[in-house]
């Protein structure tokens, strides 16, 4: 393991060129002209140092607030009749550390070996890590060693979370809750995992001594659900972190006042956001007025995870919440049950981006308007690194001509815009419309509140094209859960076509095979196959399940998006919805997010599943397509039909294009019980009782009626 700092960048000297920079101690003379870093783990100890500390070498820190993934600089001179002489940049080593045997009984590791210059100055560029560090340099042909100089290194503005791995050994997201200083504002589409539960249990205690005014964890629930079993479910589990926290489910509130549940705005059709704030509000709980107000500690984890317990199949059909998921069973994680979830977070602490998803995350807490929650806020600008699904409603009116009819809730569900004297009742339609406003214009006015979720998925998709028609490099990493947009499929065929490398990994899902098969069967201009490949891995327990949401364009200037959208346009358009798009031209897409993103793609999509007998990976391509496959798959799992492997994951859990179940019961008590029919006093709000709005389908005419079929004929 290196210690003090995750990589080494240049190592170079005062007024000439880069030396050599080298992992065991140099040669007596320098040779080379550029610099080479040691490799990870290849760092020793160097030389033991003997001698008291010496005026003859200074030392001291360049950059000042040096931060993770940022150079960190250091200079030094030594006394006269000292050139070309090796130097060493040395940091001290915890006794606890796992450094070598040599690092541990000196108690320094050497990070980079230089030279002196023909003034007797050196310097030392290096990618620090995070945390307090104390450094020191060395000359040994004199048995020098400078004082030492102490610093402390602020954490990268971004940073990037794997998952199973990190919450089965860091556990970034728990032990952030735990140790929040002042506030915890979670919203996440599935909750309740146990650990979790416990996490925010820890941090109500320790957030309760700053007495705040209002609550210092708020946990946002959505509160429309496609499926009438997946809400009594998942209710029950968010009913049991309530408990624990001592939630009083008629008001949503803990009596202490530290801990609020609100359901979620209904300006959208699922609030599919997965995102955690952490310290962006005063210790008292109240807001900052600033992003400059912010305090070191304030970040946001922008997530593509689900918090919920275990994940499949007990936070569905058939669970028993206490039974199935409770602290006596291992597994019980956010992470998933049996191989895990594959997902990313974000940490985001750039205080711009930290003070806007905190603006939002309180907007829709309290349940605003939607031109407060979107358009006061610039969400729909598509070159923001913050990627929105805004999913307000649209101006009323019928669909278009040949549209066919809308499902719909009923006119008074959701807020008027100005003019108004009902709400519309749907979302934006057509599509292509809002996505048109929102690529043509930095500002997007009202009525084209859908965010720029859309334009920034296409943008990226595109940009990779238009490499790839110019003769450059291009290859696209993707991951989703679903593939379902027409404009994302026809961006990625066109892609294909002009050029670009596709590699594409889900878990099998028969749904859509269909764009499986289009793409992989796309043709070059000559005629010629596309390189793409989307490799799918069987939803039994034998796999992980494929959940992350991303698409990694390997360009001359790599850009990413990474979160909570899948390639659905209820996803990219109706839903509340979060990500991030990290460019490695602006600094956002850091060496080691870029390292990390890829790696891990990497190796999921060279893994054919060989260790899993009669269960193989799914691997369509031009040479092996879908239609050539599909009628020798169980449509559930992926395995070759009889086969004999148990079922994990439910194909398509997170999302229904359908139209929502209406049991008598759509919301169970006690969580279920809040009005949704938006008129003042905002109902979103403490759990109060819930009035299940009618669905109803919106004609062509404009009429409203109760099943699609009801509709008239258009003349």
């Amino acid at each position: 393991m290196r210690v003090g700092v995750s990589a080494i960048v240049v190592v170079g000297l005062i007024g000439a060129t880069c030396p050599a920079v080298w992992a065991t101690p140099p040669p007596p003379r320098p040779t080379a002209t550029s610099a080479v870093a040691p490799m990870p783990g290849q760092e020793t100890s160097g030389p033991t140092v003997r001698g008291e500390l010496r005026p003859h070498l200074t030392f001291a820190i360049a950059t000042p607030s040096p931060r993770q993934g940022q150079p960190m600089r250091f200079i030094g001179r030594a006394s006269p009749a000292t050139v070309g002489r090796p130097v060493a940049l040395q940091v001290s080593v915890p006794a606890s550390a796992k450094a070598s045997a040599s690092a541990r009984a000196a108690g320094w590791q050497t990070l980079a070996w230089g030279r002196t210059n023909a003034a007797s100055a050196f310097s030392f560029t290096i990618d620090p890590a995070a945390g307090v560090h104390t450094y020191r340099a060395v000359l040994p042909a004199k048995g020098w060693t400078s004082r030492s100089v102490t610093t402390t290194v602020a954490p990268a503005l971004f940073d990037v979370i794997v998952q199973p791995q990190d919450q089965r050994t860091v556990a970034t997201v728990t032990n952030a809750i735990r140790t929040a200083r002042a506030s915890v504002d979670i919203v996440v589409y599935n909750q309740g995992a146990s650990d979790i539960a416990a996490a925010l249990a820890a941090a109500k205690a320790r957030l309760a001594r700053n007495k705040p005014k209002s609550p210092a964890i708020r946990v946002m629930v959505n509160g429309q659900w496609n499926s009438a079993s997946k809400t009594h479910t998942q209710n029950q589990y968010v009913s049991q972190m309530m408990t624990l926290l001592g939630v009083d489910p008629t008001t949503g509130r803990s009596a202490d006042g530290v801990v609020g549940f609100n359901y979620s705005a209904t300006n959208f059709s699922l609030t599919h956001q997965k995102t955690l704030v952490i310290d962006a509000r005063r210790p008292d709980g109240r807001e900052y007025s600033s992003a400059a107000s912010l305090p070191a500690t304030a970040r946001a984890i922008v997530a593509t995870f689900n918090l919920q317990a275990s994940g499949w199949p007990w936070t569905y059909q058939g669970a028993t919440p206490g039974a199935n998921c409770d602290d006596g069973n291992a597994t019980c994680s956010f992470v998933g049950g049996g191989k895990g979830t594959r997902d990313f977070g974000v940490i985001v602490r750039r205080p711009a981006e930290v003070f806007t998803v905190e603006r939002v995350f309180s907007s829709d807490f309290a349940g605003p308007t939607p031109t407060e929650a979107n358009l006061g806020l610039g969400l729909n600008r598509p070159n923001r690194l913050l990627v929105w699904s805004n999913g307000t409603i649209g101006v009323g009116s019928p669909p278009p001509s040949g549209f066919g009819p809308i499902f719909s809730r009923s006119a008074g569900s959701y807020p008027a815009f100005a003019g108004q004297t009902v709400g519309s009742g749907f979302y934006p339609y057509p599509y292509y419309r809002w996505v048109e406003a929102a690529q043509a214009t930095p500002d997007v006015h009202l009525g084209t509140v859908a965010g720029n979720a859309n334009a920034v998925h296409l943008g990226i998709i595109n940009r990779a094209a238009a490499a790839a028609r110019a003769g450059r490099p291009a290859t696209l990493f993707i991951y989703n859960e679903e593939d379902s947009d027409d404009q994302v499929s026809a961006a990625l065929n066109a892609a294909a076509a002009a050029g670009v490398t596709i590699k594409f990994v889900m878990s099998f899902n028969a749904t859509y095979g269909g764009a499986y098969q289009q793409l992989v069967t796309t043709t070059r201009p000559d005629g010629s196959p596309v390189n793409a490949a989307v490799h799918l891995y069987p939803t039994t327990n034998d796999y992980m399940y494929i959940h992350a949401k991303m698409i990694y364009a390997d360009l001359d200037s790599d850009e990413v998006f990474v979160g909570s959208q899948n390639f659905s346009e209820n996803s990219l358009l109706q839903n509340r919805e979060l990500g991030v798009h990290l460019r490695q031209a602006d600094g956002t897409l850091t060496a080691a997010i870029r390292s990390s993103l890829t790696g891990t793609f990497a190796g999921d999509f060279v893994y054919l599943g060989a260790d899993v007998p009669g269960c193989p990976i799914v691997a369509v391509t031009p040479s092996h397509t879908w239609n050539q496959q599909s009628a020798g798959l169980n449509t559930d799992t992926g395995c070759p039909i009889g086969s004999v492997h148990s079922p994990g994951a439910p194909a398509a859990i997170q999302e229904s294009n359908g139209a929502p179940q209406t049991p008598s019961s759509y919301f169970p008590s006690p969580l279920g019980q809040i009005s949704n029919q938006y008129q003042p006093p905002l109902p979103q709000g403490p759990i109060r009782t819930f009035t299940a709005p009618d669905l109803q389908y919106v004609c062509q005419d404009a009429s409203r009626v109760a099943a699609a079929g009801d509709c008239p004929t258009p003349p």
